[in-house]
């Protein structure tokens, strides 16, 4: 059986910026559109920091393993992810990562 986390249905085109704003308000996941799911690099903009999008699978092993120090996480994505996956390749740096 295969399971597919949770996301909202997205929008069959990208939304004005008003929208897109009022959109992410409620979660930035709500703010992207049908083609973001496809696209094998993204970048969404916040109000308060750039986000990139990553589904290319040799990429993201670049990142995440291969050239990692290349890539650190912010103390941000660090307050955002850790209640969810705690002190995770997705959360941390250095020492702590190893």
């Amino acid at each position: 059986m295969s399971e597919c986390p949770f996301f909202p249905k997205p929008y069959k085109n990208k939304a004005s910026t008003l929208l897109t704003f009022l959109l992410k308000r409620r979660s930035w996941l709500d703010g992207l559109y049908e083609r973001s799911y496809k696209m094998q690099t993204g970048y969404v903009k916040m109000p308060n920091f750039d986000l990139y999008v990553i589904n290319d699978t040799k990429e993201v092993k670049r990142m995440m393993v291969d050239e990692v120090r290349e890539f650190p996480k912010s103390a941000f994505l660090h307050e955002l992810l850790s209640p969810l996956l705690g002190e995770s390749i997705f959360t941390t740096n250095g020492e702590v990562w190893k």
